[in-house]
This record gives C-alpha cells, structure tokens and sequence, in this order.
C-alpha cells in the first residue's frame, strides 16, 4: 500500500504543485524579508513558520548550493525575523512553530524538536511535504525523503529573540558571505 502512494505521485506531480498554490491562496503567508528562504504565517499568539519551496528550488539551482548555505540562509531569516519581532511587526506573538521533514535543521537552528505523532493528519502531512520536496527537488521523488517522518519544531519569541539577538553576525560568530566575496575582488 505505501508504494502505490508514490506511485501517484509519479503520474501527477502537478497535483502538489496546485495544491500548494490552493493552500497559500487561503492561508497567506508573510515573507520574513526579501529572498528569504522562510515565511510566517499568524495563527492566534503564534507564528507558524513555512518553507518557501519556489525560493529553496531556486537556491538550489544556483551555483554552490549545499544544504549548509541553505541551513547559513535559514538563520539570518530567523535573525531577521527577529529583528522585525523588536520592531513590533508581530505583536503579541509568543512562539513560533512548523512541522518539518528537516528535523535536524530545526534543531540547528535552535528550535526543540519532536517526531510528530504516528496519526493519519500526519501521515498526509509527510505525502504533501516529501511531494513538494520532489517537484522541486533536481533529482525529484529519492528514496530516502519517502522514509522521513515530519518533525514538530517550536520555541518561544524570547528564545528567538535571545538566540538571534541583535549583535552583528561577526560577533555571534557567523560568518558574513558579503565580506568573503568583496575580499576575493
């Protein structure tokens, strides 16, 4: 039975596609700032973080992409994200939360990760997560990304707030790309 899944999925691919695009048009979701790699979406005093797919496919066609200089991307958008919860673009908001196929990243990234409960809700969520995943993914459907389950991922705003603080990226020990390239002219 969990194969013949895949194998719907091989004969439409689109059908994730225009899910998708149904799914955004009824729950919008905010960029956290040009190019990024994140979205956030409000639901009652949390923010529920997004993965834009559109954006990761095209990082993942330029040159040198890695999942390292995505993971590097994914933390200055939380770094800006928090830059616009000091600025007050979020009031109220005290968490911040998602489900993931990339549990790790998560946990990276500082956020407290748990495997989602084994429940059919779930189960759909790992088929929508792991089709998007193929139709932008360069080597499309793979074998490994059908095993991964969903990871649940949260933290507070003041955990955000605190792990992405305000310092400059030199001084939180984060390398700047911009000063690697003006070096290199």
């Amino acid at each position: 039975m969990s194969e013949l899944r895949w194998r719907a999925f091989q004969r439409v691919p689109w059908v994730w596609s225009t899910w998708e695009r149904i799914w955004l048009r009824f729950h919008p979701l905010t960029p956290i700032s040009d190019g990024s790699l994140l979205a956030v979406r409000r639901t009652g005093r949390s923010l529920e973080l997004h993965l834009d797919s559109a954006a990761l496919e095209r990082m993942r066609r330029e040159r040198g992409y890695s999942t390292f200089r995505a993971v590097h991307r994914m933390r200055e958008d939380l770094a800006a994200l928090a830059a616009r919860l000091r600025r007050g673009d979020f009031p109220g908001a005290e968490s911040v939360h998602g489900k993931t196929l990339m549990g790790e990243a998560g946990a990276v990234l500082g956020f407290h990760t748990r495997v989602a409960p084994r429940n059919l809700a779930n189960a759909f969520q790992q088929y929508f997560q792991v089709g998007l995943d193929a139709v932008h993914h360069p080597r499309g459907l793979r074998a490994n990304a059908k095993r991964r389950w969903p990871v649940e991922i949260w933290m507070t705003t003041e955990e955000l707030l605190e792990r992405y603080s305000d310092k400059s990226e030199s001084e939180r020990g984060v390398a700047d790309p911009t000063s690697r390239r003006e070096r290199k002219s």
